[in-house]
């Protein structure tokens, strides 16, 4: 079996979760996509919305950050709240793939399961506009009460 793509953000394997669908073609739509949504001067002008995301979880309610089938992780809770910010295009796409409408969170560090995070750090971004941060803290923390909490979500500046 061949290797799978790479890219500096993710793999690209045979099991790939929603945040990734759109990178699951081809190699030359795998450039487009990444020049057009990682280059900085098209995400300033272009508008996607970016929102940093301070978390706290107790370790023991979770099995981990990764999202992995069958199992409660801090991913798979995050990224299903986060579903309701999708863009059209993306939710069209995840709903013709059969795929769940989900976020992707982009973070700084897993933690493995059983470990409490007090201020672990990740990222989403959105190509809707009309999102606000006070919106992505209620979506989280709406999805697991007493387990997951919202310390913090803003719009970091772009340079």
């Amino acid at each position: 079996m061949a290797a799978p793509f790479t890219t500096a953000f993710s793999p690209i394997s045979s099991f790939s979760s929603s945040c990734c669908v759109e990178l699951t073609t081809s190699p030359h739509f795998l450039m487009k996509l990444s020049w057009k949504v990682f280059h900085p001067k098209i995400a300033m002008e272009g508008g996607r919305v970016t929102f940093k995301i301070v978390l706290s979880y107790h370790g023991a309610s979770f099995d981990g950050w990764q999202k992995q089938p069958g199992l409660s992780t801090v991913q798979s809770i995050v990224e299903g709240s986060l579903g309701k910010f999708v863009d059209e295009k993306k939710t069209q796409l995840l709903k013709y793939k059969g795929l769940p409408v989900e976020g992707c969170a982009v973070v700084a560090s897993c933690t493995d399961k059983g470990v409490t995070a007090l201020q672990q750090v990740c990222s989403f971004y959105t190509w809707r506009k009309d999102v606000k941060p006070r919106e992505v803290e209620d979506a989280i923390n709406s999805a697991a009460p007493g387990k997951l909490r919202v310390i913090s979500v803003f719009e970091p500046t772009r340079r």
